[in-house]
């Protein structure tokens, strides 16, 4: 098991990832929270009390890194989610994101679930509201033509959901073949992880022009699952072959 240090570590390097990738690799900020008078340490806090926010622009990965795990404890707390959110939003930028989505759309979407628009700008650095690749025209051109924006590009996480086996959505091969073979897994209340400890699984895996595969993996391959709300004590572990 690994150590209470290294999982900080390792939490804030995947925290830092994120808010970069959204920054465009180029620039981040941070949000941090002073404890004052004004908030009793819960998010509804937060909400009401914008004097106990700070805004801390950093211009390296690196010290991106070091500054969330400097403040560790903070991120792991009742408002860590939010702050993270924050960060996330504030390094992309809001107009940004407004221009990543098909149209102007809140990020907490039904029964109280993050819109699917979170769900890529966590993986991809954009806000955009569709699983497919790259973006879909619809209509003839002038007034009644839509693009939809899908993935930009080989995703470094991957991401499945299963509302796809619903035929609700289609998933691109950008988001099923990801640099690395990691998957978050959307069902119908939450979200869970698929992830293999072999990179085998994804290496050789690159996507041509049109998005196609452009090799298979290996044929038979082992997939550990974990669900963070299922208590799960033991391991399991999926076998395709």
């Amino acid at each position: 098991a690994l150590s209470a240090e290294a999982q900080a570590s390792r939490l804030a390097a995947a925290m830092a990832e994120m808010i970069w990738r959204a920054g465009g690799g180029g620039r981040a900020c941070l949000v941090t929270m002073a404890a004052t008078r004004s908030t009793d340490g819960s998010p509804a806090g937060l909400l009401n009390s914008g004097d106990t926010l700070r805004q801390v622009d950093l211009p390296s990965q690196e010290g991106l890194q070091k500054a969330i795990l400097a403040n560790i404890n903070l991120y792991r707390g009742p408002c860590g989610l939010l702050l993270f959110l924050f960060a996330v939003v504030l390094s992309r930028g809001v107009e940004a994101i407004r221009r990543d989505m098909d149209q102007p759309a809140p990020f907490i979407g039904s029964h109280g679930y993050c819109s699917q628009e979170v769900v890529n700008l966590l993986l991809t650095g954009r806000a955009t509201s569709n699983v497919f690749d790259g973006n879909m025209v619809m209509g003839e051109g002038g007034v009644d033509q839509t693009v939809l924006r899908g993935v930009a590009a080989r995703s470094h996480i991957g991401f499945l959901t299963l509302h796809e086996a619903y035929n609700y959505c289609k998933v691109g091969h950008r988001y099923k073949q990801p640099e690395v073979p990691v998957w978050v897994v959307c069902s119908e209340s939450h979200f869970s992880v698929l992830f293999s400890t072999s990179s085998a699984l994804v290496d050789g895996m690159g996507l041509l022009p049109g998005g196609e595969p452009e090799a298979k993996g290996p044929l038979s391959f082992d997939l550990f699952y974990y669900d963070p709300l299922a208590r799960q004590n033991e391991e399991i572990r999926l076998t395709v072959d």
